[in-house]
């Protein structure tokens, strides 16, 4: 139902150790697509044959970044950017089970499934190898217009323009800060 369906002549993987490996796709770069007032967007052709067959579930995640403060640039204050994560079902069942064990008891765990299953959802492609986001992740995001889609080797993320503009600029801090100038 949520698989992506494509005959793109493009690997789904990779053998060995890498990126691809253990049966997942990868996804790689960064793509800037439209947002259409249905919350489509259209997933990018290089990924589409390396994601057949695989049911992506997409999650509303949220980090805090230091941005410089507009009355006073010497001083950070603190921002929540909020984004949609795509991973295959797979990972995100590894990923649901750790939190569930990390849970101390049933009314945690409880707590734990209601925040999962307003913040997640499979993804449904059509036939123009769209998909949408229904508006309990787009809102929060706040995409509307443009996204950008950017690999994260084993999964990928939707960010509006400007939320990717300060996650980028504390990216840049953070891997400054580990002598790491990628």
């Amino acid at each position: 139902m949520g698989a992506i369906d494509t005959k793109e002549a493009v690997a789904s993987t990779e053998t060995g150790s890498g990126p691809g490996a253990a049966g997942r796709p990868y996804f790689t770069l960064r793509y800037k697509h439209g947002v259409d007032a249905q919350g489509r967007v259209q997933f990018p052709s290089r990924w589409k044959g390396r994601a057949s067959g695989t049911t992506l579930v997409a999650v509303l995640r949220e980090m805090t970044v230091a941005v410089p403060s507009k009355a006073n640039p010497s001083i950070s204050d603190r921002r929540a950017l909020r984004y949609v994560e795509v991973m295959p079902s797979g990972m995100f069942e590894e990923h649901y089970e750790e939190v569930m064990r990390a849970c101390s008891n049933e009314s945690a765990r409880q707590a734990a499934r209601r925040r999962f299953s307003w913040r997640m959802v499979e993804l449904d492609f059509d036939g123009a190898g769209r998909f949408s986001l229904p508006e309990e992740l787009k809102g929060p995001a706040e995409l509307k217009g443009t996204a950008w889609l950017v690999g994260c080797v084993h999964k990928f993320q939707i960010w509006s323009p400007e939320h990717l503009e300060c996650a980028d600029a504390d990216d840049a801090h953070v891997l400054a800060k580990e002598n790491l100038d990628w």
